[in-house]
């Protein structure tokens, strides 16, 4: 045998053995920009969660300012009611009677979070943590957001229908210039209500024990939303960390 036709086979095996280690570069190069994309897409996704984080931190803050005037309204309107009798007539400014017969209603946005989570790019997370957190970041809200909804049940059931059905209320129109300052303008917290002067309103003891039933239940609700602040700073500060650590890698 020649020895062109003996090194024919070695040839052959040199030939797919490049072939094979071709397909197998193209593989993991295949392999590695896929990563380099979902990296990209979970770093995306983080941005947009820390941005939707400070929405809600800002939508919370608006809140607990807004629940806090309503109770300390409460709490000068009762005082007042103590001291004259059943169905008599006490002069108030109307500001306080906007602010008790306001229902605020926290709809945070969970957009990003939720998109993270169906993409399956929650699973990329490395730090468990994280993923716990970020998973159970809807039934935290839905907890702190509880009490604000059993206030507006009891509005609704007991507090609006004594309103509709005593003709010496002030008339809606009176509180709606506050409505709608209130709620379309910029939600900063302390801003300070325009007043059209004082009302009258009656005494009605129903009316009493309902409203504080419900400043109880928004006294309830601030300490909840003021956790739920707490809880949104230290998942912050864990994507904080989970970034510092990831440039750091990406650097070496």
């Amino acid at each position: 045998m020649s020895g062109s036709n003996r090194s024919a086979p070695k040839r052959l095996l040199l030939e797919g053995l490049v072939v094979v280690a071709s397909i197998l570069l193209a593989f993991a190069l295949d392999a590695w920009w896929d990563d380099i994309a979902i990296q990209r897409d979970l770093r995306k996704d983080i941005e947009f969660v820390v941005l939707e984080i400070e929405a809600n931190r800002d939508r919370i803050l608006f809140h607990i300012d807004l629940m806090e005037r309503m109770t300390v309204a409460g709490d000068s309107l009762f005082a007042a009611m103590e001291s004259v009798p059943e169905d008599s007539l006490i002069s108030v400014p109307d500001t306080i009677i906007w602010l008790m017969n306001n229902y605020p209603t926290l709809n945070p946005s969970l957009g990003a979070v939720e998109a993270l989570i169906t993409s399956g790019r929650l699973a990329l997370i490395e730090d468990p943590a994280l993923r716990t957190a970020l998973a159970g970041l809807r039934d935290r809200i839905t907890d702190a957001v509880e009490e604000q909804d059993k206030a507006l049940t009891l509005y609704y059931d007991h507090v609006l229908p004594i309103v509709a059905s005593e003709s010496r209320w002030p008339q809606a129109d009176r509180t709606e210039d506050y409505n709608r300052e209130f709620w379309t303008l910029d939600r900063v917290p302390g801003r300070q209500l325009p007043s059209l002067g004082s009302i009258a309103v009656p005494v009605r003891r129903d009316w009493k024990r309902f409203q504080s039933e419900r400043m109880g239940q928004y006294r309830i609700s601030v300490g909840e939303m003021q956790l739920l602040l707490a809880q949104l700073d230290t998942l912050r500060s864990m994507i904080e960390r989970q970034n510092r650590r990831d440039t750091g890698r990406s650097a070496l």
